[in-house]
């Protein structure tokens, strides 16, 4: 971490910026729903969960495969380039107030929150080595979500304001353009993860002339599918229900709940952004600990605990659409789910990446991302189908949580039986032989390459 200290930084200023256009455009989305929707009414109204869920899983699935084949820098910057062609997409939508409009600002934000955030995660994974996998994970989930905490507040007033879009899409524009500059400064990872391959000591160490990565292990293309799939391992399968499960939980705080509770007259507008703010801090808390205790122990304690807290927060979801909600209760109920999801996300990444061997990492990465941000899609599907059948809302709601709920005791159950065991130990090469063994046991890759024995990446130098 100390010796890549500027590499380190310049990604975490990115996904920084990453999760401010992410809040920047979805909580005004959530707030306006009812007024946007065609038909109106609360299903309606999450047509831009459906519409952002499977933009953002196709673009992390391809998001994984161009890391590994064009680099991890060459994909960073077309996913800037998408976030480029969003800014006259949210112009034309707040202009014209056109519902295409909208949908196709919410499918590009898609599409440029998979490629970018993604590879940032992969890109942090590769400067801070096997052993800092989980920090490297915990680390730049926070920062994404410390920054859409910070987005919230001004994103909800503004959303009220009748000239409000407008400088929503300057504050968009101004952190687009800020974002591509930054990806153009930054180096590709691709020597570290050679590093790793090699077993050198150093990046000076590798010999020159050699491929960037060593692709002697390179599965073929159906193989790869089902490997990224999901359906080539026990592990990854696991880590694709979770993943889809979080996600499904977190539109549901996104989706129907936010518009209803307004609906109630019992919560306002500056309320509506405290509470999303808070919702992001306890992700931002849940994934700093994750990430320590992932690379303390294993991700399978870690992976299984959040499951158990997420269906305690649906729960509190569920207890509130029985009566009135009141502020606290809604401050509650986000809370608890945001501390799950937060506690989630590094448990399932790395467990995902260590079912791959290093040259791959960034594909079964793409894969476990492409099953997590469906999951987005999944829980705005579960909330039409409930709560546009249903005559009153709140009992549609009710039923979409249980559901999601009951989805989320499923994943816990896989993952606890799924996943290996903690492995009692902080060495790395504990670490690196329980993944040759996930790969070798489980999967369709092939052998690992992985590098063992101390930790290479302390002295690793930047050039």
């Amino acid at each position: 971490l100390r010796a890549n200290a500027r590499q380190v930084c310049l990604h975490l200023a990115l996904v920084s910026l990453i999760g401010f256009v992410l809040k920047l455009v979805l909580l005004p989305e959530a707030i306006l729903a009812k007024k946007r929707a065609a038909g109106g009414g609360a299903g309606n109204g999450v047509s831009f969960l459906i519409f952002f869920g499977c933009a953002k899983s196709l673009a992390g699935l391809a998001a994984g495969v161009s890391a590994d084949c064009l680099g991890r820098k060459r994909a960073c910057v077309i996913g800037w380039m998408f976030g480029l062609a969003l800014l006259p997409a949210v112009v034309l939508g707040t202009e014209t107030s056109s519902w295409m409009a909208f949908r196709a600002a919410d499918a590009l934000l898609g599409v440029q929150q998979g490629l970018t955030w993604g590879l940032n995660i992969i890109c942090l994974m590769d400067l801070l080595g096997p052993e800092g996998r989980g920090m490297a994970s915990g680390m730049s989930n926070a920062m994404g979500y410390l920054a859409s905490a910070a987005a919230a507040p001004p994103a909800a007033a503004l959303a009220g304001d009748a000239y409000g879009e407008r400088e929503i899409c300057a504050l968009l524009g101004v952190c687009v353009f800020l974002g591509m500059g930054l990806v153009c400064i930054s180096k590709d990872t691709a020597p570290w993860v050679r590093l790793e391959q090699r077993g050198a000591r150093n990046v000076l160490d590798l010999t020159p002339g050699l491929p960037i990565l060593d692709m002697s292990h390179k599965p073929t293309q159906q193989s790869l599918f089902v490997s990224m799939s999901g359906c080539g391992s026990k592990a990854a399968a696991a880590c694709a229900l979770g993943g889809l499960t979080v996600n499904a939980a977190t539109a549901l705080i996104w989706g129907p709940l936010v518009p209803w509770c307004r609906e109630q007259g019992s919560i306002s507008l500056p309320a509506i952004g405290f509470i999303e703010s808070a919702h992001s801090v306890a992700k931002v808390l849940g994934m700093l600990v994750g990430g320590l205790l992932v690379d303390r122990c294993s991700p399978r304690p870690v992976a299984v605990t959040a499951m158990t807290l997420l269906v305690a927060g649906l729960g509190l979801v569920v207890s509130i659409t029985r009566g009135k909600p009141t502020e606290a209760d809604l401050l509650m109920a986000s809370g608890a789910v945001g501390l799950a999801v937060g506690l989630a996300f590094p448990a399932l990444a790395v467990a995902s990446c260590n079912a791959a061997p290093t040259a791959h990492r960034a594909a079964a990465y793409g894969g476990y991302r492409m099953w997590r941000d469906f999951g987005y899609a999944a829980g705005g599907i579960l909330s039409n189908f409930w709560i546009g059948g249903a005559e009153d809302a709140g009992s549609g709601l009710r039923s979409a949580t249980l559901g999601v709920a009951l989805l989320s005791i499923s994943a816990a159950l896989a993952l606890a039986l799924a996943l290996p065991p903690a492995c009692g130990s902080s060495s790395s090469s504990a670490r690196e032989s329980e993944a040759v063994q996930l790969v070798d046991a489980n999967s369709s890759w092939g052998s690992s390459s992985a590098v063992h024995g101390d930790n290479l990446w302390r002295q690793l130098p930047e050039s």
